[in-house]
């Protein structure tokens, strides 16, 4: 009975663990997503500035070259950033990450559920399978964990998790605004 119980427990971790990585999955896909329009949106404004810079050659001010210069830098620097954390391939692997855990926690979940009796050898050997999904796969953030309990919990997510997972889009959407900001000084700079 004993290994039955500890078969509930992995069930029940597996299934916490899963839920979390599901989280981290989607936080990790929207941080790809919300830096590569901030990288899009610099890229364009770049352009949109240097064909105005182009076609209004009388109309050229210390502003636009300014401007022309931070976008330059800003473009460089989230281009990094997006290369270095490389959000799209950490997606795709906890997406399978979070599959692998999926099933191996709906194979421990079924075996409770229909009271299977397990021998030490089968909860030692379901133990190191777990322990090796984990241990290959990048582990997901406190704020993923609970904001899975939350919405497992069908409470919804409370105010303080929506602004700490809100966070992280601030600098993303700050520079898209940044460029579209620049791009319409620029274009009025020269009217």
């Amino acid at each position: 009975m004993k290994t039955n119980r500890s078969l509930g427990l992995l069930a029940k971790r597996s299934y916490a663990s899963y839920l979390a990585r599901l989280t981290a999955e989607k936080r990790i896909r929207s941080l790809k997503n919300w830096w590569n329009g901030a990288q899009y949106s610099l890229s364009t404004a770049l352009v949109l500035i240097s064909i105005i810079f182009i076609a209004f050659p009388n109309a050229q001010s210390k502003t636009v070259v300014v401007f022309l210069v931070l976008l330059s830098v800003l473009a460089l620097v989230v281009s990094l950033v997006v290369s270095f954390l490389d959000y799209s391939a950490r997606a795709s692997a906890m997406f399978r990450d979070y599959r692998l855990l999926q099933a191996f926690s709906v194979k421990v979940e079924s075996l409770v559920d229909t009271k299977a009796r397990v021998s030490r050898q089968d909860l030692s050997r379901f133990q190191k399978e777990y322990d090796s999904i984990m241990d290959a796969s990048e582990n997901h953030r406190s704020i993923d964990h609970k904001i899975a309990s939350s919405n497992n919990s069908g409470d919804g997510l409370p105010l303080k998790l929506v602004l700490i997972s809100a966070r992280p889009k601030a600098l993303p959407v700050v520079l898209i605004v940044i460029a579209v900001a620049i791009t319409l000084i620029s274009a009025w700079s020269i009217i």
